[in-house]
């Protein structure tokens, strides 16, 4: 059962990458991750782009940082504590709009 709502999931976010049709708004590296420190560029600088989320398949927020002011690069530190898996980042505006989502594995 669970593999088939993770089926689900994964199928659901790809689906909206390839509806959207437009270049992506985030840049994780490394992916997949396997080190302790996940880096994010804005890809589009002058999208609105205020805060990312790391979180689980389950919805958990794991980890929230604020992009500063004119910022590009956002690090996500201490990401050996998770274990391996699919988790998902989520990029808001200052509303608390969801701009895009993205997926990203660990795998140590």
């Amino acid at each position: 059962m669970k593999r088939i709502g993770l089926s689900i999931f994964i199928f659901i976010f790809s689906f909206q990458a390839f509806a959207a049709g437009e270049e992506s708004l985030l840049f994780l590296s490394p992916v997949p991750l396997t080190k302790s420190l996940l880096t994010v560029k804005i890809v589009k600088p002058s999208s609105q782009v205020n805060t990312l989320e790391i979180r689980n398949l389950i919805g958990r927020e794991l980890q929230r940082k604020t992009l500063p002011l004119g910022g590009e690069f956002i690090q996500f530190t201490d990401m050996e504590s998770y274990p391996n898996g699919l988790y998902v980042i989520i990029a808001k505006d200052a509303n608390g709009k969801i701009l895009e989502s993205t997926k990203f594995v660990i795998s140590r």
